[in-house]
């Protein structure tokens, strides 16, 4: 008691500090977290704070007896481990095979993926990044980058795919470095990858100033710098910034695609990242409601082709029903085609320039993931190109399926980054990040776990925040396909 006081009092002095709810087990919220409730009127244990800048309360809903802080990205469903759904990247649903076994009402802040806030005051030292001259990524023909959340920020790994060895690791600096730092231990969403100028991209709304603005950033995979700068020319319909709910690189284009939405209308906007410049693209009209209209969450990208949008997941994210692929041309309405009856709703998708999706898909048995290659209408069937067995996506803190897998494609080199589950005596310790290389043409999979790994507690304690692929024999190619964001 006496400790709470003296924190509220601490925080008070520093910032602007509130404690939400009236009783002494109430937890203290600052001026960038908001106060969650389950109810209006209730106090201490049922309540949460939300960090404002990439999280938002989210009420009680079926199947969840508490309030839980989703992800901006995310809408608050009654489906999965955790009741926060993705509506472009579906794989949360694999939690309702492992639900069982967890207690569910309790996971209030699903993308806490650090235990310090401070990040940068708490450096690991078996975490210290080590330099490298870079021979060994100039000598490999295909290089893949993943980025990982880890105790005093975010990091980059330089992974040879055939081998699973890091090659470089960078730690990210510069403006991206402070801008995860408003996350304050929050896990992100998946960052688009530039593969020809090897960086990740992507925008969002700063939410520190009194004036809520679009921000671009960039990150070098190659060195760990970063840079920002605002957007001009991204607006709704109603001529203001909203947050980008979408976002996905469009290799075609080379260019960052960002959609927004109001209550009535999904916005595209096209962004040219090395100066800044939007050019909109269009507004679609989103409809009533996710039952009626397969409009409804047009601005939820998982990829991106020529300024053409795609979504893979359910029409009715909140309760995980009617699987498909819709596809929006910015200022048209979504074309939506259902996926057969036998055919598995896939967790991730890319696009081959030949018109195929390759995917990760998961077993009904187990959560394994498996590679598969499928085309869009309803007679489609989905063809089995490797098996991940041991393979999944990541249970963050172990609690519930909330961690990003990585799926990335280069002409036929295919390229996926899971965590693969391992038997430990503490639990999840023994989980390792782990990449998977196909080559599509001869069907010959390579599978390593990478070393190091991001982190010596499990793959569990550093979710993924973006993951790439690029080829050294001619990195300025325009025959680069496909999205490597998902």
């Amino acid at each position: 008691m006496l400790c709470r006081a003296i924190l509220l009092l601490f925080c008070l002095v520093l910032v602007t500090c509130q404690q939400c709810g009236t009783d002494s087990h109430a937890p203290i919220c600052d001026d960038t977290e908001s106060c969650c409730k389950d109810s209006p009127n209730c106090t201490g244990v049922c309540t949460e704070c939300c960090v404002s800048q990439s999280t938002s309360c989210v009420s009680p809903r079926e199947n969840f007896a508490t309030s839980t802080c989703c992800g901006r990205w995310e809408i608050g469903c009654s489906v999965g481990s955790v009741g926060c759904c993705d509506p472009a990247k579906p794989w949360q649903f694999l939690g309702d095979t492992v639900s069982k076994t967890l207690d569910v009402g309790l996971l209030r802040r699903p993308r806490r993926a650090t235990q310090t806030q401070n990040y940068h005051n708490h450096r690991d030292l078996q975490d210290k990044l080590p330099t490298s001259s870079g021979k060994d990524v100039a000598d490999a023909s295909t290089v893949a980058y993943a980025m990982f959340v880890r105790t005093f920020g975010l990091s980059i790994f330089v992974i040879d795919p055939m081998s699973g060895q890091v090659m470089a690791k960078h730690q990210v600096e510069g403006p991206a470095r402070d801008y995860y730092g408003l996350f304050a231990g929050e896990s992100t969403r998946l960052f688009p990858f530039d593969p020809k100028g090897r960086r990740f991209v992507f925008v969002d709304l700063n939410r520190t100033g009194s004036e809520m603005s679009l921000w671009l950033y960039t990150i070098d995979a190659t060195s760990g710098a970063s840079t920002s700068k605002r957007v001009k020319g991204c607006v709704n319909a109603n001529g203001a910034s909203t947050y980008p709910v979408g976002i996905a690189w469009d290799s075609l284009q080379n260019t960052l695609l960002a959609a927004s939405q109001t209550p009535s209308t999904a916005s595209f906007c096209s962004i040219n990242v090395d100066s800044g410049v939007g050019t909109h693209l269009g507004d679609t009209t989103r409809g009533d409601d996710e039952a009626t209209s397969v409009s409804y969450y047009a601005a939820y990208v998982s990829l991106v082709h020529n300024h053409t949008v795609y979504r893979v997941g359910h029409q009715q994210v909140k309760t995980g029903t009617g699987s498909g692929v819709g596809l929006t041309a910015p200022g048209s309405l979504t074309q939506w085609d259902p996926l057969s009856d036998h055919t598995t709703l896939p967790a991730s998708s890319v696009l081959h320039e030949d018109g195929f999706f390759v995917s990760l898909v998961p077993k009904s048995l187990d959560g394994s993931l498996d590679i598969v290659k499928w085309k869009r209408g309803s007679g489609s069937t989905q063809q089995l190109l490797a098996e991940l067995h041991t393979h999944h996506p990541s249970m963050l803190n172990g609690e519930g399926i909330l961690g990003y897998v990585g799926d990335a494609l280069h002409g036929d080199a295919h390229a996926t980054m899971t965590v693969q589950r391992n038997k430990s005596i503490v639990p999840y310790m023994g989980d390792k990040w782990s990449i998977s290389f196909l080559d599509l043409k001869t069907r010959n999979l390579t599978q390593s776990i990478i070393n190091p790994q991001p982190s010596f507690r499990g793959a569990e304690t550093s979710p993924l925040s973006g993951f790439g692929i690029a080829t050294n024999s001619n990195p300025n190619s325009d025959t680069n396909t496909g999205n490597l964001d998902v």
